[in-house]
This record gives structure tokens, C-alpha cells and sequence, in this order.
């Protein structure tokens, strides 16, 4: 029910609709924790970036 983007060295992240808010979900998962803060700094910047859809 979302989109799985898988990374290097077995990392990936899953972005999803809530069921119950106005909002995407991010899951992330990694084998470093260092990594951990690096790949959500990257997301949010790039999240961040994206523009509001008229529908």
C-alpha cells in the first residue's frame, strides 16, 4: 500500500499514505544509525522540493 525504494547494503524506505491523517508516512530501515540520520536528512530535503497538486 505504498512505495518500497530499496537502497545499498540492504537499506530501503517505504512511503505511504496514513489511514487516518493528511500525510505521507516514511518507514526506513538500515544497518547503521549514522545511515539512518543521513537517509532522512536526504528524504526530507528532497520531500521538501515537491510541489503542491491542484486536484
Amino acid at each position: 500500500d505504498g512505495i518500497k525504494l530499496y537502497l545499498e547494503e540492504g537499506s530501503w524506505i517505504l512511503l505511504r499514505p496514513s489511514g487516518t491523517e493528511p500525510l505521507i508516512r516514511v518507514y526506513l530501515e538500515t544497518n547503521s544509525p549514522r545511515k539512518v540520520a543521513q537517509i532522512a536528512e536526504a528524504m526530507e530535503r528532497s520531500i521538501r522540493q515537491l510541489k503542491p497538486v491542484n486536484t
